[in-house]
């Protein structure tokens, strides 16, 4: 509404941010206008940056909602209306028009209170609800004041109608569009529910009634045209590749000459082309080479290997995803087991209180489907927090790294690293480590987790040379699955090390030569790029 002019762009970014959190637009605007809080500071990272003039608007706003929600029980829908209008400014504005526009404007106003005045006489109960459901069921018979209701021969302007909605009127000039088979006449629609015949008391007519309908349809739209009258019709509609037969009723309408006239300056026409087919050919562009040093991490060498053309997606072509809420969550849940064990290091007392007091304030609200989905994932975290610190936390821990980063080098040949970031790692014995992972989705099986990609990636840290030097004896690696609360301790030999290496090598070597096949599986139901993979087109 031009009452509160806020600009396009920033009603552009609030539906951007809503959509980005899963709020409606109301949720979104009252955690932008609302009063700091937890919950606030979750989005603070995530807000859009609107102008000064928009925050004051949404404010407005948000304050004539809360205060007529208030009215909701005990007013009527035409009373709420009236107070809207009063409250904001608009009828003081609608009152002193100016314009034509203005005048229209006013005019439908108070149209759309008189249908709600008699909806109120003949209703004992008018509230909101009730009346939101009378206009809607108006507006699906064709009773719209903004359709039907407006004196449109008063005004001088182009006016789009259905035929049922011209009944009676007359215009200079008149276009009938559409003049296809199928779209005029329509396709006859048969009834879900047909009532049956017996209890129809009229008589009904015969042969084809659908047919005999529309013609009549056809009939008063052209009787409503003084002047001139206009049949237009299009070959092809959207990207339809069929060409479309004209109405029968244009031949109906118009003698023998006329119609060779029109049919003799048809061109011969060549099947219409599909948007993406206007395109040019792909100029064949020289292979992107990948950098002299190559470093890759776990998350590309295992994305890569479960989907090729996947990697190329994410990581050659950059296309950006939404983020998922599973992932969000696991975010969240890593970034308070941190922040809970570096205040550990100092204070072995530590209570669990504080560690749901750090999830709660790391909580990331990106990725999930509505509310009451992200409501859920976040008691799905407080309760394996919670289940976690009961069943494993204990203030003999020997920690001597968080979010520990590292790079290492595979193979003795090309400059090829391997980075990564180990979540947490402890002192077991004199010389020995435990090397802890926490995992917030399934639990796998153990035999699997034996062979893990992972687990060799962070021995081959822990037995580096440049970071740990630790012989593989000396290392153990711990999964807590949060989710099952389980922990799962697992080692590897030096084959399956070996092993490990010459997979990232040979993954390397695949990616370098640009080999993106596409491997199709059971992962594909849940890619983020199904929708533009070149397998399933």
């Amino acid at each position: 509404m031009d009452l509160f002019d806020i600009s396009s762009q920033d009603i552009s970014l609030l539906l951007t941010f809503a959509r980005r959190c899963s709020l409606t637009l109301f949720e979104a605007v009252e955690i932008i206008v609302g009063p700091d809080s937890s919950e606030k500071n979750n989005y603070k990272k995530f807000l859009p940056k609107i102008n000064l003039n928009t925050d004051k608007a949404i404010r407005f706003i948000y304050t004539l909602i809360q205060k007529h929600l208030n009215r909701v029980k005990r007013d009527t829908a035409g009373q709420i209306l009236y107070y809207f209008l009063e409250d904001s400014g608009y009828l003081q504005k609608i009152a002193k028009y100016k314009t034509e526009k203005d005048e229209r404007i006013a005019l439908n106003i108070s149209k759309f209170f008189d249908k709600l005045k008699s909806y109120e006489i003949t209703h004992e109960d008018a509230n909101i609800f009730a009346a939101v459901d009378f206009i809607k069921m108006s507006m699906e018979l064709g009773e719209s004041p903004n359709a039907v209701d407006l004196d449109k021969e008063l005004y001088d302007a182009v006016k789009i109608l259905t035929i049922h909605s011209a009944k009676g009127l007359e215009f200079p000039v008149v276009f009938l569009i559409n003049l296809t088979q199928d779209r005029f006449p329509t396709r006859e629609r048969k009834e879900t529910i047909p009532i049956p015949q017996e209890l129809i008391k009229e008589t009904l007519p015969s042969g084809d009634f659908h047919l005999q309908e529309e013609r009549r349809l056809f009939y008063v739209g052209m009787t409503r045209a003084m002047e001139r009258l206009y049949f237009t019709a299009s070959r092809y509609y959207g990207e339809g590749k069929r060409l479309r037969k004209f109405s029968p009723f244009i031949h109906e309408s118009l003698d023998e000459k006329q119609l060779m006239r029109i049919f003799a300056t048809q061109k011969d026409e060549k099947n219409q082309l599909s948007i993406f087919e206007f395109k040019k050919e792909k100029e064949k562009l020289p292979p992107k080479k990948l950098d002299q040093q190559t470093t890759l991490s776990f998350t590309q060498i295992d994305t890569y290997q479960l989907c090729p053309l996947k990697y190329k997606y994410q990581y050659v072509l950059k296309i950006p995803t939404n983020p998922a809420g599973q992932a969000s969550l696991g975010t969240t849940v890593h970034n308070a087991l941190e922040q809970f064990y570096t205040e550990f290091i100092n204070n072995k007392d530590i209570k669990k209180e504080r560690l749901l007091e750090l999830f709660e304030r790391s909580w990331i609200p990106l990725g999930y489907t509505s509310k009451s989905d992200e409501s859920n994932s976040k008691n799905e975290g407080r309760k394996m927090l919670l289940n976690y610190f009961k069943t494993f936390h204990s203030k003999t821990l020997k920690i001597l790294d968080l979010e520990k980063s590292f790079k290492i080098k595979i193979g003795a040949g090309e400059d090829i690293f391997i980075n990564g970031k180990i979540d947490r790692l402890d002192s077991t014995s004199k010389n020995g480590i435990e090397i802890i992972d926490y995992k917030t989705g399934k639990l796998q099986e153990e035999k699997k987790l034996k062979n893990s990609l992972q687990l060799s990636i962070y021995l081959l840290a822990a037995t580096d040379k440049g970071l740990y030097n630790k012989k593989l004896s000396e290392v153990s690696l711990t999964f807590y699955y949060l989710q099952a609360n389980q922990k799962i301790t697992v080692d590897q030999t030096e084959e399956t090390l070996q092993k490990a290496k010459e997979n990232i090598l040979e993954a390397v070597v695949n990616i370098k030569a640009e080999k993106f096949k596409p491997k199709k599986g059971p992962a594909c139901d849940f890619c983020q790029f199904k929708i533009i993979c070149e397998a399933w087109q």
